[in-house]
């Protein structure tokens, strides 16, 4: 289950989904199966490369805590599932 209580099995897994640009380059983001997360960059403008690079960071940290616990039960439970069957 997804930190709002959606059902994940089936979802594609969670990307880093920008969503703002100032010039070109991305200031704002959120995570593609959890739309309420926002990753920012503000108030720091740098390049679009240093600005991406913050954004694959704070969406990592989110991933490795939320997301990865999740992949790992959803495979604990096939497991399970294909050895009782």
């Amino acid at each position: 289950m997804a930190q709002d209580g959606t059902r994940l099995s089936g979802a594609k897994k969670a990307e880093l989904r920008i969503t703002e640009n100032v010039g070109g380059i991305p200031i704002k983001a959120t995570c593609s199966s959890c739309p309420s997360v926002v990753f920012s960059t503000s108030p720091f403008l740098g390049s679009k490369a240093d600005n991406q690079a913050a954004l694959d960071l704070l969406f990592a940290a989110h991933f490795s805590q939320v997301h990865r616990h999740e992949e790992n039960s959803q495979a604990a439970a096939r497991i399970v599932r294909e050895a009782t069957e």
